[in-house]
């Protein structure tokens, strides 16, 4: 099962911290130099797991979104992945909500 690692969510929290283009271009300059190899492939796959919720993403950067604004989830993280991994394409659909199970009738 996927999960967040410690240093993602350091990451995270440090240089995505109200989604700041400074810090985030800080962020890109330490994956560049070596200093973060991990950080696109985790991120990569926590997007496409769907582990930043609107919750978890507004409490790591700081922003305290609403825990149902996916819509500014989706944007805040297609922004961070458009600078950490320019030229690739986005690794999930847009952030949704989960869909609840459907009930039958008995």
């Amino acid at each position: 099962m996927p999960y967040l690692s410690a240093d993602l969510k350091k990451d995270i929290a440090l240089y995505c911290h109200e989604v700041d283009a400074l810090l985030i271009g800080d962020l890109v300059k330490n994956i560049e130099a070596g200093d973060a190899p991990y950080f696109v492939d985790e991120f990569a796959e926590a997007i496409r797991y769907r582990l930043l919720t609107p919750h978890v993403w507004g409490v790591l950067t700081e922003t305290y979104l609403d825990h149902d604004d996916y819509e500014q989830t989706d944007e805040d993280l297609r922004y961070v992945w458009s600078q950490v991994a320019p030229g690739k394409p986005f690794p999930g659909g847009p952030q949704v909500p989960p869909i609840e199970p459907r009930r039958t009738r008995r």
